[in-house]
């Protein structure tokens, strides 16, 4: 069985982390399992097994993790999964990130789920702002928005950044679909001029009419509606 024992971080001469792992246990049998198939991780990961070391870093982070998961080597796997708080934000295009958590479902990973979720919910507003963002899928998506940490700098901001996901993906975002999405939107927190030019600024208003009306009556009625706004309007009517 295997023992983790000494953990620590350091610096390579490239300036990209690179995380040790030291580790005691007979793993001979598993390292000329994975020599022979030839699958998983290369030699080079292979060889740290057997000197009982391995440096993680964000390109072996993942087939370090998969191996774990497929020889059952339930340790590593949770030693590896806890080190993915410090590699995340290594990469600012979240790649890594949204690939962490598609492969921790795969995994069935609750540690590395958690952990990849909760960097989204914290860093969103850079997500959305990202090409990955309309590339998220809808599972992911939901998942993002149900979370009660999501960091914005307003709950409008993240209805623009829903519409903006929902615009991208065409045909395949169905009706249903954005009903599901938007019943994660709490209409009555966000500003009172902010749902007051819905319907002049959404693309998607007019295809969730129903929705967006059904939102808006409460935010209207926790938030007040400036008097120039709605003066404004008169006089343009």
């Amino acid at each position: 069985m295997l023992r983790m024992l000494v953990w620590s971080v350091r610096e390579a001469q490239n300036n990209s982390h690179v995380y040790a792992l030291d580790h005691n246990a007979g793993l001979a049998n598993h390292i000329g399992a994975l020599f022979d198939s030839g699958r998983d991780c290369d030699f080079d990961i292979m060889v740290s097994l057997y000197t009982r070391q391995i440096n993680i870093t964000v390109s072996s982070a993942q087939c370090i993790h998969k191996m774990a998961s497929d020889w059952s080597l339930r340790q590593l796997q949770e030693a590896a999964g806890r080190l993915f708080t410090w590699l995340l934000p290594e990469d600012a295009s979240f790649q890594t990130q949204i690939s962490l958590y598609e492969h921790s479902i795969c995994t069935g990973d609750p540690v590395l789920h958690e952990t990849c979720l909760h960097y989204l919910a914290w860093n969103c507003e850079s997500l959305s702002r990202s090409p990955t963002w309309t590339g998220l899928g809808l599972g992911t998506l939901k998942a993002l928005l149900a979370r009660s940490e999501v960091v914005v700098p307003d709950d409008a901001f993240l209805l623009k950044g829903l519409e903006d996901w929902v615009l991208d993906q065409g045909n395949s975002s169905t009706h249903e679909d954005q009903v599901a999405l938007l019943d994660y939107i709490p209409f009555a927190m966000i500003a009172a001029e902010d749902l007051f030019n819905l319907k002049a600024k959404s693309k998607l208003y007019m295809d969730q009419l129903e929705r967006y009306n059904a939102g808006m009556l409460p935010g209207f009625q926790f938030n007040a509606l400036p008097f120039r706004m709605l003066f404004g309007n008169l006089l343009h009517k």
